[in-house]
Protein backbone atom coordinates (compact mmCIF):
# COMPACT_ATOMS: atom_id res chain seq x y z
CA UNK A 1 0.00 0.00 0.00
CA UNK A 2 0.96 3.43 -0.45
CA UNK A 3 1.81 5.89 2.69
CA UNK A 4 -1.47 7.71 2.13
CA UNK A 5 -2.97 4.39 2.60
CA UNK A 6 -1.53 3.35 5.54
CA UNK A 7 -0.94 4.25 9.16
CA UNK A 8 2.87 4.42 10.61
CA UNK A 9 3.10 2.24 13.99
CA UNK A 10 6.47 2.55 15.72
CA UNK A 11 6.83 0.16 19.25
CA UNK A 12 9.87 0.00 21.07
CA UNK A 13 10.59 -2.14 23.67
CA UNK A 14 13.34 -3.33 26.19
CA UNK A 15 15.96 -5.67 25.61
CA UNK A 16 18.21 -7.64 28.59
CA UNK A 17 21.72 -8.06 26.98
CA UNK A 18 22.08 -11.09 24.35
CA UNK A 19 22.61 -14.50 25.30
CA UNK A 20 24.86 -15.58 22.89
CA UNK A 21 26.83 -12.56 22.17
CA UNK A 22 29.95 -13.09 19.98
CA UNK A 23 33.03 -10.85 18.59
CA UNK A 24 31.06 -11.37 15.10
CA UNK A 25 28.03 -9.37 16.16
CA UNK A 26 31.02 -6.50 17.03
CA UNK A 27 32.50 -7.37 13.71
CA UNK A 28 29.33 -6.53 12.24
CA UNK A 29 28.72 -3.25 14.19
CA UNK A 30 32.96 -2.10 13.40
CA UNK A 31 32.05 -2.68 9.66
CA UNK A 32 28.62 -0.70 9.84
CA UNK A 33 31.12 2.48 11.82
CA UNK A 34 33.76 1.52 8.64
CA UNK A 35 31.01 1.92 5.94
CA UNK A 36 29.55 5.38 7.20
CA UNK A 37 33.24 6.92 7.33
CA UNK A 38 33.76 5.74 3.86
CA UNK A 39 31.04 7.36 2.85
CA UNK A 40 31.70 10.61 4.67
CA UNK A 41 34.99 10.64 2.96
CA UNK A 42 33.74 9.95 -0.24
CA UNK A 43 31.01 12.79 0.48
CA UNK A 44 33.90 15.24 1.43
CA UNK A 45 35.88 14.51 -1.36
CA UNK A 46 32.79 15.40 -3.77
CA UNK A 47 31.62 18.44 -1.75
CA UNK A 48 35.17 19.71 -2.79
CA UNK A 49 34.73 19.44 -6.07
CA UNK A 50 31.85 20.44 -6.39
CA UNK A 51 32.88 23.89 -4.05
CA UNK A 52 36.24 24.13 -6.71
CA UNK A 53 33.50 24.44 -9.97
CA UNK A 54 31.26 26.83 -7.99
CA UNK A 55 34.24 29.12 -7.19
CA UNK A 56 35.53 29.19 -10.99
CA UNK A 57 32.58 32.19 -11.10
CA UNK A 58 34.50 34.99 -10.12
CA UNK A 59 31.52 36.80 -8.70
CA UNK A 60 30.10 33.75 -7.00
CA UNK A 61 33.63 32.84 -5.86
CA UNK A 62 33.77 35.97 -4.16
CA UNK A 63 31.26 35.80 -2.36
CA UNK A 64 31.77 32.59 -0.77
CA UNK A 65 35.17 33.86 0.35
CA UNK A 66 33.91 36.37 2.18
CA UNK A 67 31.33 33.84 3.66
CA UNK A 68 34.07 31.43 5.00
CA UNK A 69 36.11 34.50 6.02
CA UNK A 70 33.35 35.68 7.90
CA UNK A 71 32.71 32.25 9.62
CA UNK A 72 36.80 31.71 10.65
CA UNK A 73 36.13 35.03 12.28
CA UNK A 74 33.09 33.96 14.25
CA UNK A 75 34.70 31.35 15.25
CA UNK A 76 37.77 33.10 16.84
CA UNK A 77 35.27 35.60 18.48
CA UNK A 78 33.36 32.30 20.41
CA UNK A 79 36.80 31.28 21.33
CA UNK A 80 37.99 34.58 22.88
CA UNK A 81 34.23 35.34 24.24
CA UNK A 82 34.57 31.52 26.09
CA UNK A 83 37.79 32.23 27.13
CA UNK A 84 36.56 35.53 28.60
CA UNK A 85 33.45 34.24 30.49
CA UNK A 86 36.47 31.41 32.32
CA UNK A 87 38.47 34.66 33.46
CA UNK A 88 35.08 36.39 34.36
CA UNK A 89 36.05 39.49 32.43
CA UNK A 90 33.55 41.34 30.09
CA UNK A 91 33.40 40.24 26.44
CA UNK A 92 30.51 42.66 25.26
CA UNK A 93 32.15 44.01 22.31
CA UNK A 94 33.36 40.99 21.26
CA UNK A 95 29.77 39.46 21.45
CA UNK A 96 28.89 42.96 19.37
CA UNK A 97 31.30 42.11 16.82
CA UNK A 98 29.99 38.58 16.69
CA UNK A 99 26.64 39.78 16.26
CA UNK A 100 27.46 42.03 13.90
CA UNK A 101 29.65 39.42 11.81
CA UNK A 102 26.32 37.01 12.02
CA UNK A 103 24.16 39.41 10.46
CA UNK A 104 26.73 40.14 7.80
CA UNK A 105 26.76 36.60 7.00
CA UNK A 106 23.46 36.11 5.88
CA UNK A 107 23.04 39.35 3.90
CA UNK A 108 26.24 37.49 2.37
CA UNK A 109 24.30 33.74 2.10
CA UNK A 110 20.78 35.72 0.68
CA UNK A 111 22.99 36.57 -2.27
CA UNK A 112 25.13 33.65 -2.77
CA UNK A 113 21.55 31.48 -3.07
CA UNK A 114 20.92 34.07 -5.67
CA UNK A 115 24.03 33.93 -7.21
CA UNK A 116 24.21 29.78 -7.18
CA UNK A 117 21.18 28.82 -9.39
CA UNK A 118 22.50 30.74 -11.86
CA UNK A 119 26.01 29.10 -11.64
CA UNK A 120 24.48 25.99 -11.51
CA UNK A 121 22.49 26.35 -14.26
CA UNK A 122 25.90 27.36 -16.59
CA UNK A 123 27.59 24.01 -14.85
CA UNK A 124 25.02 21.94 -14.68
CA UNK A 125 26.94 19.13 -17.89
CA UNK A 126 29.99 19.44 -15.10
CA UNK A 127 27.84 18.92 -12.12
CA UNK A 128 25.97 15.65 -13.79
CA UNK A 129 29.19 14.38 -14.60
CA UNK A 130 30.52 15.04 -10.95
CA UNK A 131 26.89 13.64 -9.57
CA UNK A 132 26.95 10.17 -11.44
CA UNK A 133 30.86 9.66 -10.52
CA UNK A 134 30.06 10.10 -6.71
CA UNK A 135 27.07 7.63 -6.96
CA UNK A 136 29.69 5.22 -8.76
CA UNK A 137 32.28 5.35 -6.27
CA UNK A 138 29.11 4.95 -2.84
CA UNK A 139 28.62 1.83 -5.64
CA UNK A 140 31.90 0.38 -5.24
CA UNK A 141 32.39 0.95 -1.53
CA UNK A 142 28.83 -0.98 -0.43
CA UNK A 143 30.10 -3.99 -2.60
CA UNK A 144 33.41 -3.85 -1.19
CA UNK A 145 32.15 -3.45 2.78
CA UNK A 146 29.50 -6.20 1.53
CA UNK A 147 32.82 -8.46 0.48
CA UNK A 148 34.46 -7.52 3.76
CA UNK A 149 31.10 -9.03 5.44
CA UNK A 150 28.69 -6.29 5.91
CA UNK A 151 25.14 -8.06 5.98
CA UNK A 152 22.76 -6.46 3.00
CA UNK A 153 19.93 -5.45 5.69
CA UNK A 154 22.94 -3.56 7.90
CA UNK A 155 24.87 -2.40 4.93
CA UNK A 156 21.29 -0.62 3.46
CA UNK A 157 20.31 1.02 6.71
CA UNK A 158 24.06 2.45 7.16
CA UNK A 159 22.69 4.19 3.52
CA UNK A 160 19.35 5.28 4.71
CA UNK A 161 20.55 7.32 7.64
CA UNK A 162 23.82 8.58 5.35
CA UNK A 163 21.63 9.80 3.03
CA UNK A 164 19.13 11.79 5.67
CA UNK A 165 22.66 13.37 7.52
CA UNK A 166 23.45 14.27 3.97
CA UNK A 167 20.39 15.95 3.27
CA UNK A 168 20.35 17.68 6.17
CA UNK A 169 23.88 18.59 6.23
CA UNK A 170 23.43 20.60 2.48
CA UNK A 171 20.32 22.16 3.74
CA UNK A 172 22.34 23.99 6.74
CA UNK A 173 25.83 24.25 4.94
CA UNK A 174 27.18 22.24 7.36
CA UNK A 175 29.84 19.18 6.93
CA UNK A 176 29.41 15.05 7.80
CA UNK A 177 31.17 13.76 10.53
CA UNK A 178 33.90 10.75 10.59
CA UNK A 179 32.24 8.83 13.52
CA UNK A 180 35.10 6.99 16.16
CA UNK A 181 33.49 3.49 17.06
CA UNK A 182 32.67 2.99 20.49
CA UNK A 183 30.74 0.13 20.55
CA UNK A 184 27.52 0.96 19.48
CA UNK A 185 25.80 -0.36 16.21
CA UNK A 186 22.59 -1.84 15.20
CA UNK A 187 21.25 -4.85 13.32
CA UNK A 188 18.44 -4.33 11.04
CA UNK A 189 16.10 -6.84 9.67
CA UNK A 190 13.97 -5.73 6.55
CA UNK A 191 10.73 -7.94 5.76
CA UNK A 192 10.28 -8.56 2.71
CA UNK A 193 6.74 -8.48 1.55
CA UNK A 194 6.02 -7.60 5.75
CA UNK A 195 5.42 -9.94 7.95
CA UNK A 196 2.00 -10.38 10.63
CA UNK A 197 2.06 -10.10 14.01
CA UNK A 198 0.46 -13.06 14.64
CA UNK A 199 3.58 -14.83 12.72
CA UNK A 200 5.98 -13.10 14.50
CA UNK A 201 4.58 -14.73 17.38
CA UNK A 202 4.54 -18.29 16.58
CA UNK A 203 7.66 -18.68 15.33
CA UNK A 204 6.66 -18.61 11.33
CA UNK A 205 9.73 -16.13 10.06
CA UNK A 206 13.15 -17.13 9.58
CA UNK A 207 13.95 -13.38 10.64
CA UNK A 208 12.94 -12.66 13.56
CA UNK A 209 10.89 -14.21 16.32
CA UNK A 210 8.81 -12.93 19.59
CA UNK A 211 7.63 -15.54 22.04
CA UNK A 212 4.04 -15.26 23.08
CA UNK A 213 3.75 -13.54 26.65
CA UNK A 214 1.71 -14.81 29.52
CA UNK A 215 -1.53 -14.31 29.58
CA UNK A 216 -2.43 -10.99 31.71
CA UNK A 217 0.75 -9.52 30.67
CA UNK A 218 -1.34 -6.16 29.79
CA UNK A 219 -4.06 -6.30 31.70
CA UNK A 220 -3.77 -7.56 35.02
CA UNK A 221 -4.56 -5.36 38.29
CA UNK A 222 -0.99 -5.85 40.18
CA UNK A 223 1.58 -3.65 37.73
CA UNK A 224 4.42 -5.77 38.96
CA UNK A 225 2.17 -9.12 37.94
CA UNK A 226 1.92 -7.18 34.53
CA UNK A 227 5.76 -6.50 34.52
CA UNK A 228 6.93 -10.11 35.27
CA UNK A 229 4.15 -11.61 32.86
CA UNK A 230 5.64 -9.28 29.78
CA UNK A 231 8.75 -11.39 30.00
CA UNK A 232 9.79 -12.91 26.81
CA UNK A 233 12.43 -13.77 24.74
CA UNK A 234 13.09 -12.48 21.14
CA UNK A 235 15.27 -13.79 18.20
CA UNK A 236 16.71 -12.22 15.24
CA UNK A 237 19.05 -12.25 12.42
CA UNK A 238 22.22 -10.91 13.18
CA UNK A 239 23.74 -11.52 9.60
CA UNK A 240 24.08 -14.63 7.36
CA UNK A 241 27.38 -15.82 5.61
CA UNK A 242 27.94 -18.33 3.26
CA UNK A 243 30.14 -21.31 5.17
CA UNK A 244 33.88 -22.24 4.62
CA UNK A 245 34.47 -25.90 4.42
CA UNK A 246 34.38 -27.76 6.91
CA UNK A 247 32.78 -25.56 8.98
CA UNK A 248 30.56 -26.93 11.62
CA UNK A 249 26.76 -26.52 10.84
CA UNK A 250 27.47 -26.53 7.27
CA UNK A 251 24.51 -26.51 5.12
CA UNK A 252 25.34 -29.23 1.97
CA UNK A 253 22.99 -26.95 -0.30
CA UNK A 254 24.81 -25.21 -2.70
CA UNK A 255 25.17 -21.06 -1.89
CA UNK A 256 23.60 -22.03 0.87
CA UNK A 257 23.53 -19.00 3.82
CA UNK A 258 24.08 -19.83 7.14
CA UNK A 259 21.46 -17.58 9.67
CA UNK A 260 23.26 -16.41 12.82
CA UNK A 261 20.73 -15.55 15.21
CA UNK A 262 21.04 -13.45 18.54
CA UNK A 263 18.38 -13.71 20.90
CA UNK A 264 17.61 -11.76 23.83
CA UNK A 265 15.11 -11.35 27.26
CA UNK A 266 12.70 -8.99 25.92
CA UNK A 267 10.45 -6.49 28.24
CA UNK A 268 6.68 -6.88 25.65
CA UNK A 269 5.57 -4.12 27.86
CA UNK A 270 2.80 -3.22 25.07
CA UNK A 271 0.96 -5.02 22.48
CA UNK A 272 1.67 -4.34 18.44
CA UNK A 273 -1.69 -4.07 16.97
CA UNK A 274 -2.47 -7.41 15.47
CA UNK A 275 -3.62 -5.69 11.94
CA UNK A 276 -0.31 -4.27 11.86
CA UNK A 277 2.13 -5.45 9.16
CA UNK A 278 5.90 -6.12 10.57
CA UNK A 279 8.14 -4.03 7.81
CA UNK A 280 11.20 -3.47 9.97
CA UNK A 281 13.08 -4.88 13.28
CA UNK A 282 15.81 -2.67 14.19
CA UNK A 283 17.80 -3.93 17.28
CA UNK A 284 19.76 -0.90 18.66
CA UNK A 285 23.30 -1.17 21.14
CA UNK A 286 23.28 2.15 22.82
CA UNK A 287 26.43 2.95 25.02
CA UNK A 288 25.29 4.45 27.95
CA UNK A 289 28.36 5.57 30.11
CA UNK A 290 30.70 2.16 30.90
CA UNK A 291 27.56 0.23 29.68
CA UNK A 292 25.49 -0.46 26.73
CA UNK A 293 21.58 -0.74 26.85
CA UNK A 294 20.01 -2.98 24.51
CA UNK A 295 16.84 -2.01 22.55
CA UNK A 296 14.79 -3.24 19.63
CA UNK A 297 12.18 -1.25 17.37
CA UNK A 298 9.45 -2.79 15.27
CA UNK A 299 8.54 -0.50 12.10
CA UNK A 300 5.31 -1.58 10.90
CA UNK A 301 1.86 -0.57 9.00
CA UNK A 302 -1.58 -0.45 9.26
CA UNK A 303 -4.26 0.22 6.85
CA UNK A 304 -5.82 3.49 7.16
CA UNK A 305 -9.25 3.60 8.98
CA UNK A 306 -8.37 1.27 11.64
CA UNK A 307 -8.38 1.69 14.91
CA UNK A 308 -4.97 1.69 16.63
CA UNK A 309 -5.24 -0.48 19.70
CA UNK A 310 -3.67 1.08 22.68
CA UNK A 311 -2.95 -0.07 26.04
CA UNK A 312 -5.41 -0.06 28.78
CA UNK A 313 -4.80 1.78 31.48
CA UNK A 314 -6.87 3.00 34.68
CA UNK A 315 -7.84 6.09 35.69
CA UNK A 316 -5.54 8.03 37.17
CA UNK A 317 -4.16 11.36 38.71
CA UNK A 318 -0.55 12.25 39.63
CA UNK A 319 0.01 14.95 42.02
CA UNK A 320 3.61 16.47 41.44
CA UNK A 321 4.83 17.29 44.90
CA UNK A 322 8.42 18.33 43.93
CA UNK A 323 11.60 17.12 44.35
CA UNK A 324 11.46 17.51 48.05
Amino acid sequence: SSLENVNLIVRKYGLLGPENWGEDILFQFRLENRFWNLLVEIDRKYRDKYREIMAGDEIYGEIQRAIDAAKERSGDLFAEIKACRQRKEPCENLKTERAEIGAKIKTLALRAAEERERVRAAAKPELEILEIARKEEMKHARQAIATEGLWWCNYNAVMDSFAVARSKAMKEGEELHFHAFDGTGRLVNQIQGGLAVADLLRGANSQVQVEPVQDGAWDHPSRGERRRRQRTRMSVTAYTARPSQGDEGEDPAVGKRIRRQLSFPMIFHRPIPSDAIIKMVTVKRERIGSAYRWSVVFTCVQKRGAEVEREPSPKVCGINLGWK
